[in-house]
């Protein structure tokens, strides 16, 4: 894996709103669908966590942080509506950071 830039975000999900959340959360969902239109995503990738069914944990991949902030500037509008809508389908969403890939190496030995 070649160094990237991750931003992952935690939401606890409205029960009301479980299926909606993950249609526009996971990977081929509306923001995968979004991010994709900019040539330095990689993709997303949705975590639920086992022990609190309605908390989640998305993981964005970019090839860099300034794919990321071209993405945000290129698409800011759509970004910001869709980010409303989706509003409704959590009761707290928490940024958990920006992340960079250190690689992956094979076993030692």
């Amino acid at each position: 894996m070649q160094p990237g830039y991750t931003v992952i975000r935690e939401y606890f999900i409205d029960p009301e709103f479980e299926r909606e959340f993950r249609a526009s959360y996971e990977p081929g969902g509306t923001w995968a669908v979004l991010m994709s239109r900019h040539a330095g995503y990689p993709g997303t990738e949705l975590v639920r966590y086992l022990s609190t069914p309605l908390r989640y944990v998305t993981i964005d991949r970019w090839r860099r942080e300034p794919d990321w902030q071209d993405f945000r500037k290129e698409f800011n509008a759509e970004y910001e509506e869709i980010d409303r809508h989706c509003e409704q389908f959590t009761t707290a969403e928490n940024q958990i950071g920006t992340f960079t890939s250190l690689g992956r190496g094979g076993p030692a030995g």
